[in-house]
């Protein structure tokens, strides 16, 4: 039996040769869909377990995994009201994604408050899991021959492996940024074999760099691949929009008085602020910067598993048999993915920015050896799925445990960030600094000044050019601002005028917080007093997960 006998020919969909009518049409789309719905409803079943397990830990509340989808939320309520930044009057790009506040504000019309993030997240799981089995279906790859036990644990292994329930939580904008590229991977094997460019193929091309920065490589990618076989129109149609949209927000933001990336993107990417001259010293070359981040990705957890299997990719071109055009077009795609993202992108933080990466790689390692997978299919029974699924979770067993410590993550975010929140919007009711936003800025009708430059401009210009502690007493003067809330391990270097009264520790394991502990400082001497009423009050109503000590006067 060949598995890939013509790569022209196609056959049709399986509810296109039933009877006609409606009910036979709608019958034979849900025979041929089975599959699809099975992985969907594995998805659904995993979320709602670790919605509940959110709700129970966090005594009915709930929390993201991080802390930074507030910061979007903020936004996208500030968005509503038509302004850009967090504190109200105030113009600021905190968010690292163009396009996701806008969907979150867009969303909060309905009624979805916080849970906004979280249904775009959703969905996006959602889309993931049907773009696998798309992909695997223009591989010709017969995961449906598969037994319900072998497809359970093959697609439960995928899950894990990819984090996919743990990006879920964390409800940024890596679940769609990875829906995004799948689809483009897909749109771009559909073309390579048939010839044929489908309009939402390129709407994801569009799309994926308004969704997260580092997509402009995958733009490059794509664009190329069109020029390569003769479609200059659609290459020139896709570049021109994305040029378009890109440069139009960076004018927006211009016309704010803001820089034309956002604070979030400069401050995290030392890379592009060498490249954009926002860094001075070691930090602004350019080429330093590159070594550096290459070095640092490859020894990082994700980065060696990407150059592994991007190296088993390659590996096909040495392999028996004449790779044809979908198998050389997906080798180069994923390759060059996982190569920009290994030279200028990120890793860690919760395991989130190299996901989509991942999952390109695990559709391109199907595809490129679609032909022994497939025969692989054919015979597989339970438990030779069940061991290979085992292997797979091992090799990439910190993000299967990223998903199983979701609950733990969450509880972190609730039992500080949201403290937090409610202490300054409920207790103390003031003007507050802060070395790391999150909670805080959400639904806070008091101005909050961000000491990291992401959330407040005139920060951000401030620490690259006024000299060092300085500014926060002329920025705190300047907005009446009493207390201070910082991260002892983030940021050491505070004037000498700030006093600490108290800190407020997590009793557990810290997962995603940005520190265990946080120190809330008076400003001014006469700031102290009130701030230690406001703890007191404050203090019975904490959760048994975080203590609170008070620090003698000095």
């Amino acid at each position: 039996m060949r598995i890939d006998a013509d790569i022209r020919h196609v056959a049709p969909p399986p509810w296109r040769s039933a009877r006609p009518g409606f009910a036979n049409h709608v019958a034979a789309l849900g025979r041929s869909w089975t599959a699809e719905f099975f992985v969907l409803g594995l998805i659904g079943f995993l979320s709602l377990a670790t919605l509940i397990a959110i709700f129970f830990e966090n005594s009915g509340y709930f929390a993201y995994s991080l802390d930074a989808p507030y910061v979007h939320l903020s936004l996208a309520e500030q968005i509503r009201a038509g302004h850009y930044g967090i504190n109200t009057g105030e113009n600021v790009a905190p968010s690292s994604s163009i396009l996701f506040p806008f969907l979150l504000s867009l969303l909060s019309y309905a009624g979805f408050g916080q849970y906004s993030a979280l249904a775009i997240c959703f969905a996006s799981t959602l889309a993931i899991g049907w773009l696998f089995c798309r992909l695997a279906d223009e591989a010709r790859i017969p995961f449906r021959r598969l037994s319900r036990p072998a497809l359970l644990v093959a697609s439960l292994a995928a899950i894990l492996s990819l984090n996919l329930i743990g990006l879920e939580f964390t409800g940024l904008e890596h679940s769609l940024h990875t829906a995004l590229a799948l689809g483009s991977l897909l749109g771009c094997v559909r073309f390579v074999r048939r010839g044929m460019v489908d309009w939402w193929w390129l709407l994801c091309v569009v799309i994926q760099p308004l969704v997260r920065f580092e997509a402009i490589a995958l733009l490059a990618i794509e664009v190329a691949i069109l020029v390569v076989y003769g479609r200059y129109w659609h290459a020139i149609g896709v570049a021109a929009a994305c040029v378009i949209l890109i440069g139009g927000f960076a004018f927006y933001l211009d016309t704010l008085g803001l820089s034309l990336l956002p604070n979030s993107v400069l401050e995290r990417s030392s890379i592009l602020a060498a490249g954009l001259g926002e860094a001075a010293g070691a930090r602004g070359n350019l080429a330093i910067q590159l070594f550096l981040n290459v070095k640092g990705n490859l020894v990082s957890y994700g980065g060696a598993q990407i150059a592994i299997v991007t190296a088993m990719i390659l590996a096909r071109l040495a392999g028996p048999g004449r790779a044809d055009r979908v198998t050389l077009t997906t080798i180069a795609f994923a390759a060059l993915v996982s190569l920009a993202q290994l030279t200028g992108g990120s890793f860690g933080s919760y395991s989130r920015y190299e996901i989509y990466v991942m999952a390109i790689d695990f559709a391109a390692l199907a595809i490129v050896y679609r032909r022994a997978i497939a025969s692989w299919c054919l015979r597989a029974d339970l438990w030779r799925v069940a061991l290979v699924a085992a292997l797979v979770v091992f090799a990439f067993a910190g993000y299967a445990r990223r998903s199983i410590a979701t609950p733990a993550a969450s509880v972190d975010v609730y039992d500080q960030q949201y403290q937090l929140q409610r202490y300054v919007t409920k207790f103390y009711r003031g003007p507050v600094a802060i070395d790391h936003i999150g909670w805080i800025t959400y639904r806070n009708p008091y101005y909050v000044l961000d000491l990291y430059g992401v959330g407040s401009e005139d920060a951000h210009r401030a620490m690259h050019g006024d000299p060092p502690v300085e500014w926060m007493n002329r920025l705190a003067r300047q907005h009446d601002i009493g207390l201070a809330i910082v991260y002892p391990n983030l940021n050491p270097n505070l004037p000498r005028e700030w006093q600490p009264v108290a800190q407020m520790t997590l009793t557990g394991r810290n997962h995603t917080a940005a520190g265990p502990t946080v120190v809330f400082m008076a400003v001014r001497d006469s700031d102290r007093a009130k701030i230690a009423r406001s703890l007191m009050r404050f203090e019975p109503t904490m959760p048994r997960g975080v203590a609170l000590k008070f620090v003698s006067q000095p």
